[in-house]
Parts: C-alpha cells; sequence; structure tokens
C-alpha cells in the first residue's frame, strides 16, 4: 500500500475508534493585493488544549500511528486536524522544538516528500506558533488553498512586507536521500545565519518542498488575536470564531503577516 492509502487507513480507523477528532470548520476565502488567502473558520478549537496531555508524543496514541519514517522519527495523524490530511513528523526521544532541525530531522522530512507532494512546515518555538515543545515537522498535501497554485502565496514574490529568505532545492542527479537531506539543511542553516548570526537564533518558521526552502524570522506569535504558524505565511489563516474572521478582513492577511514577522531588515537584532 502506498503511504497516502496507509494515511487514509489510518484516518479512517482513527475516525471510527474516536481518536482522531476532526474541529469542523468552513473555509472563506479572503482577498488581499491579488492573493486569494483562504481562511478556515472554526468554532470549538478552544477544546484541544484542555484535551491534549502534556506531551502527546511519550508516547504517542498508536491509533494515530502513519508509519515509522526512520530510526528516529514517526509520522502521525494530527488528533485534532482541521485540513483532511495533516501529518505530525514527531522525533521519537524528546527534543526541543526551538533546537535547530538535525539532519536526521531532513532525512524524515525528505523521505516522506519523496512520497507525497506538499509543504513540510516547521514552527521553531511557541512564538512561531509551536504548540508543543516536543520536536515535530509538519507535513499537508498541495494544494493548501483553492487555487491550483501549490500554496496561495508565492515567497518568492518581491513585493512581500515582511522579512525572509529563500533558496532552491536543486537535488544533483543520483542524489541519495541522504545526500539530497544534507544538501536541504545545508541551506538552512545558511538562510538562518542571515537571521541569526549567532548560536541562538530568533523564532523562526521554515516552509519546505522538494523545489524550495524559506525561513522566515518572527516577532511574535500573533496580532490582533489572531494566531500564525507556518501556514500563514503559505497563505492559509485559522480563526477560531465568525468575529476574528472579522479582523482578518478589516487588517489585511498581508497587514498581520508584516506584524507578526519582521517588517524589514532593519528591524532584526
Amino acid at each position: 500500500m502506498s503511504l497516502l492509502g496507509e494515511i487514509e487507513k489510518r484516518a479512517r480507523d482513527a475516525l471510527l475508534s474516536g481518536a482522531l477528532e476532526p474541529i469542523p470548520s468552513r473555509l472563506e476565502i479572503v482577498e488581499d493585493a491579488g492573493v486569494s488567502f483562504t481562511v478556515r473558520v472554526v468554532e470549538n478549537l478552544a477544546r484541544k488544549p484542555s484535551e491534549s496531555k502534556e506531551n502527546p508524543f511519550l508516547p504517542y496514541e498508536e491509533a494515530l500511528f502513519v508509519a515509522d519514517v526512520s530510526d528516529t522519527h514517526v509520522a502521525l495523524l494530527n488528533k485534532f486536524n482541521v485540513m483532511p490530511i495533516h501529518l505530525l513528523v514527531v522525533t521519537r526521544e524528546y527534543e526541543e522544538q526551538e533546537s535547530l532541525l538535525s539532519r536526521a530531522d531532513f532525512e524524515a522530512a525528505w523521505r516522506l516528500m519523496q512520497e507525497l507532494e506538499g509543504l513540510v512546515f516547521y514552527n521553531a518555538g511557541s512564538l512561531a506558533g509551536a504548540s508543543q515543545r516536543h520536536k515535530h515537522l509538519q507535513y499537508v498535501p498541495f494544494p493548501v488553498g483553492e487555487g491550483p497554485e501549490e500554496t496561495p502565496l508565492d515567497l518568492w514574490s518581491s513585493q512581500l512586507p515582511f522579512v525572509r529568505a529563500i533558496a532552491k532545492l536543486e537535488p544533483s542527479e543520483g542524489d541519495t536521500l541522504t545526500e539530497g537531506a544534507e544538501r536541504a539543511r545545508e541551506q538552512y542553516l545558511r538562510l538562518l545565519r542571515s537571521f541569526a548570526p549567532g548560536n541562538s537564533p530568533r523564532p523562526y518558521n521554515l516552509l519546505m518542498t522538494t523545489g524550495w526552502l524559506c525561513v522566515v524570522p518572527r516577532a511574535r506569535e500573533s496580532w490582533r488575536s489572531i494566531s500564525v504558524n507556518a501556514l500563514g505565511f503559505a497563505g492559509a489563516f485559522l480563526a477560531r470564531s465568525d468575529d476574528e474572521l472579522a479582523v482578518i478582513r478589516r487588517e489585511g492577511p498581508f497587514s498581520i503577516l508584516e506584524h507578526v514577522g519582521i517588517g524589514s531588515v532593519n528591524e532584526i537584532v
């Protein structure tokens, strides 16, 4: 069975057993400067923290297990999923979410992306939108939005109002999985150094496909009550109520991203 088939089977079984608890939502489109941002509006997200144990990954729920990605990582279903397919790529042993991504992290992500087209992202710390301290990357399939493009927001655009560093990933023909992952990690470290020359990088989001990798430094976790994680910089927001949807429409997605990110290079300290 393919990995996608395994995900779908595990999701069906977990839904029937009650282990998977999808959060109902409706999809809204908010236009801003020619970009069709997606906003998933939910009503009962507030129950998520109270129903989660301190570390849901040690041990993880067996019903949420999808695959052994590597000797160091497992793939789990996101228990409280808003998107139909949302995977967590979790370290088997405890590591801090704010720690640098290792070669093993990139090998796990790269192996996943060889079988599944989509976006891998990482929220480095609570100010970047992380809700768990146990290190985990996340995966959602393409398209992230409702249009034909992979993501609603093109991070290659030169007109974006927040600082980010982006690079192409161009594996050489004949690269092994380990070599491809190491090339991605080298780019990640290079981009990260442009914001954090020392050993204590500021909070950031990482977004990665097999073709590119982007690092976005963060100033704060939310703006005007709107929490933002890495998916915000792909063009996808979450609103916990119609009131929050109204805030996103009024403020504008780009304004929110500018405030939670870094508005200019001069703001990086």
